[in-house]
């Protein structure tokens, strides 16, 4: 029996959401007095960001297909899509500022609320307040160039692709060879006080981070194309997995053995996301919901901690903070236990917020837009 292509709701894919999220919970958890990627083969645990972009490029392709014709449908799009991340973001703007002393210039609050401080990307402008709200700014710049790239013909979204991925990777090949072309501000101890350094431009600048969010597209096409059985299925899930674990058991090594092929500024930064392409095979092959590895993962816990995910992702550094700063935990010991309390707290903010703001600001937003007109069904991610 061949599995469904082209469900709506894909039931692994946002419980893997979690897992994602989880891996970058940790990966912020070094203010609590451990370093969990110490343990875990010096993997850079903030890698799932990119899982993110390539998932989202994915479930947007999925949710719009052939829904996107008339510039009505493109402005409604940007404007849920803005609406989508945007309530959420302010509501932990505020908590932030109401527990965390904070400073700064006029223009990095306007960037900050306008979901444009990763288009400026300085890390003091990108870090500015609820740090990890860098990531939703590179989304926003990809929710406008969705409606764009998303061409009815294939053969020109892989075309733009393939010419947008050479034209990133020969900037990075030129910035490599001559870097005194380039007027990039040295990074100094205390990273908010940089300007546009090299790290932070290929980390942050959206039209850099733009090739994950396309190569999430591109493996949508792929999954509508490709009909596997379920015994397929589950084969190509268990060599994703084990491509992924052989990954985090490596990836140092790679990123070696890299050194000596690609340009300085490439493998710089295949630490980030140079596996992207890995996410794309991991993404296309859960997709199939009726694999067995897809149907073990969409355990209904699991798929509510996915659900919740995006308020996870966005309250968990301001939880750690606080436990940081304001209680100043990490004199008593144990880090353990408070990376425990750091996860609870944040699991249960995440449920208030995921129902307070999230879901009545999305209902509130599309009976706004479509009325009584038929809702396009809310994407997966962010």
């Amino acid at each position: 029996m061949p599995c469904k292509v082209t469900p709506m709701r894909l039931d692994s894919l946002t419980a893997l959401r979690f897992f994602a999220a989880f891996s970058v919970f940790l990966h912020h958890c070094v203010p609590l007095g451990i370093t969990f990627s110490d343990y875990m083969f010096n993997l850079n645990l903030g890698w799932t960001v990119s899982f993110f972009f390539v998932l989202s490029g994915f479930v947007l392709s999925l949710s719009r297909d052939n829904r996107l014709h008339t510039r009505r449908d493109r402005s409604n799009f940007i404007i849920e899509r803005f609406f989508r991340i945007w309530p959420l973001h302010l509501t932990c703007a505020l908590i932030y500022f109401l527990t965390i002393p904070i400073t700064g210039q006029f223009e990095r609050y306007y960037l900050f609320f306008t979901l444009q401080h990763a288009w400026v990307p300085a890390y003091s402008t990108a870090f500015f307040m609820n740090a990890v709200s860098w990531s939703i700014s590179v989304e926003l710049f990809f929710y406008i160039m969705f409606p764009f790239i998303f061409f009815t013909r294939v053969r020109n979204m892989v075309l733009f692709a393939m010419l947008w991925a050479a034209g990133v990777f020969s900037f990075m090949a030129v910035v490599s060879w001559h870097p005194q072309w380039f007027s990039f501000s040295p990074e100094v101890p205390n990273l908010l006080e940089s300007g546009v350094t090299e790290h932070s431009f290929f980390y942050f600048f959206p039209p850099v981070r733009l090739c994950e969010f396309i190569g999430g597209m591109l493996t949508y096409q792929v999954f509508k194309r490709v009909r596997l059985s379920d015994a397929s299925a589950t084969i190509a899930q268990a060599a994703a997995l084990l491509l992924v674990l052989a990954y985090m058991v490596s990836s140092q090594t790679v990123i070696a053995f890299f050194y000596g092929i690609y340009p300085r500024v490439a493998t710089d930064n295949f630490d980030n996301y140079g596996m992207y392409p890995l996410f794309c095979v991991f993404i296309w092959a859960f997709a199939y919901q009726d694999g067995l590895l897809a149907r073990k993962v969409s355990h209904k816990y699991l798929v509510w901690l996915g659900e919740i995910s995006f308020s996870f992702y966005m309250i968990h550094q301001i939880v750690i903070t606080n436990l940081h700063q304001n209680l100043q935990v990490g004199a008593y010991g144990f880090p353990l236990l408070w990376v425990v309390v750091a996860f609870a707290v944040s699991v249960g903010a995440s449920w208030l917020l995921h129902g307070g703001v999230e879901k009545p600001a999305l209902n509130f937003v599309k009976r706004r837009l479509y009325g009584a007109r038929p809702v396009p069904p809310t994407a997966l991610a962010p």
